[in-house]
């Protein structure tokens, strides 16, 4: 019975699935690449305090992106989301930095008027320039830092409670990649030294939520069924991950990849909460709780906003603000924090 119930579980003798870290030195450089990461970011965000911009925020490829404040006048509708700069009061715009420079001449409040362009159709709108705040960097920048800093801590939570479990190992390249992710976003906007490590792991976020959704808390299925499954959906992430990289300098394929590649980390977010809602109903049955309610509930709490926006992003044509996922997404790495120390999930 005993040698049963490990095969069962399989947390402590199966093989690493693919797309996992990797333990050692491959994890610790993995960890280190979030603190160095989160070095460029807090620089670039800091540097927005007390700056003059124009309303919305500016890509490297001059694509409008899906971030906003409340009080930005200009981003309130999302028209604008996704259409390339292409001048400033009839100056042209060759690079990005360009809607930066012409803004900064001017005082603060003074309207300019913008060209935009997305697939080939162009409409001006004419809007004033603004000072970018404490308030407006803590609500976009902090909100990203907080969304990293609590997926890194519940990365390495989970690698060192775990203890190697199959889980465990299904559930960090989610967390890790999640967490690089929300700290490169700090860099988004400028000085674009991060713009194509966060658009990889965009693409990647996709396969690492399947990897999560069928191994967390503990592994369902077949181990070789599992790998199959894995490999495919990161086969398909790299794939698009390629195909997008080639594409980022384009604004045309940098709108279609991206709407791609949120959309599909969307619909592997529903799959993991579905999955969880799955096993949740059936452990009630086996008079046991998997997940825990309290992982349960992070879960619904953190994603289904995330969800709705990611998977309702090629529908609005990119029209919705992206950067709200940060309003509730911390909730889930906190929530796994909570029941690895204390309530043993990964038991």
């Amino acid at each position: 019975m005993e040698k049963m119930n490990t095969v069962a579980h399989g947390d402590m003798s199966e093989s690493p699935p693919v797309g996992w870290l990797g333990p050692g030195r491959m994890l610790q450089a993995g960890f280190l690449t979030l603190i160095v990461v989160a070095g460029f970011g807090v620089s670039s965000a800091t540097s927005w305090v007390d700056r003059p911009f124009p309303g919305f925020l500016v890509l490297a490829n001059g694509v409008v992106a899906s971030a906003t404040v409340d009080g930005w006048p200009a981003t309130a509708d999302g028209s604008i989301y996704q259409h390339e700069v292409v001048s400033v009061d009839g100056q042209p715009v060759r690079e990005p930095g360009d809607v930066y420079a012409i803004v900064s001449q001017s005082p603060v409040g003074t309207p300019l008027t913008y060209r935009f362009r997305r697939d080939r159709a162009e409409f001006e709108r004419t809007i004033e320039t603004q000072l970018f705040g404490q308030r407006d960097a803590l609500l976009l920048f902090g909100l990203y830092f907080l969304n990293g800093l609590a997926l890194a801590i519940a990365a390495a939570v989970v690698h060192v409670w775990g203890r190697g479990s199959a889980g465990a190992r299904s559930t960090v390249p989610f967390l890790m990649l999640a967490a690089l992710w929300g700290l490169s976003a700090m860099d988004l906007y400028g000085p674009y030294l991060l713009f194509r490590l966060h658009a990889l792991c965009e693409s990647l976020l996709f396969a690492a939520a399947v990897q999560m959704a069928i191994g967390f808390p503990h592994a369902l299925g077949t181990p070789p069924m599992r790998r199959r499954i894995v490999a495919c959906a990161y086969g398909l992430a790299a794939t698009i991950g390629l195909v997008y990289q080639y594409g980022l300098p384009n604004p045309s394929a940098y709108v279609t990849w991206h709407l791609i590649a949120t959309c599909a980390g969307g619909i592997a977010l529903l799959a993991f909460v579905l999955s969880q809602l799955g096993r949740f109903m059936a452990s009630r049955f086996a008079r046991r709780i998997e997940p825990t309610p309290t992982v349960l509930i992070g879960t619904l709490v953190a994603l289904l906003l995330p969800i709705s926006l990611t998977i309702s992003e090629p529908l609005t044509g990119g029209a919705s603000a992206q950067s709200a996922v940060g309003f509730s997404m911390f909730v889930f790495p906190l929530s796994i924090v909570y029941a690895t120390t204390r309530q043993r999930l990964f038991r």
